[in-house]
């Protein structure tokens, strides 16, 4: 099985959004900016998601070209809960 992709390109972007590349690279510069991180740093799709407003599970179908079903638990890291190992 094929990982899940969780790093955004501005070629993604454009192919989600059907923007031009330099908007593409625009928008990842303002993700980057709100939330502190350094220029080369990647995007998640987490953060892209928290930015605009689009559905996490969405976003990974069209990552993912359709190879994950839509059944796939999601768990973000506000979800999870810390475990004790004995």
């Amino acid at each position: 099985m094929t990982p899940l992709r969780i790093v955004l390109y501005a070629s993604d972007i454009v192919a989600m959004l059907g923007c031009s590349e330099a908007s593409a690279y625009r928008l990842i510069r303002k993700i980057r900016r709100e939330k502190g991180k350094p220029a080369k740093s990647q995007v998640s799709v987490s953060e892209f998601c928290e930015f605009t407003f689009l559905k996490y599970e969405e976003v990974l179908f069209a990552l993912n070209r359709g190879k994950a079903s839509l059944d796939v638990t999601v768990i973000r890291r506000d979800q999870l809960r810390a475990v004790s190992v004995k």
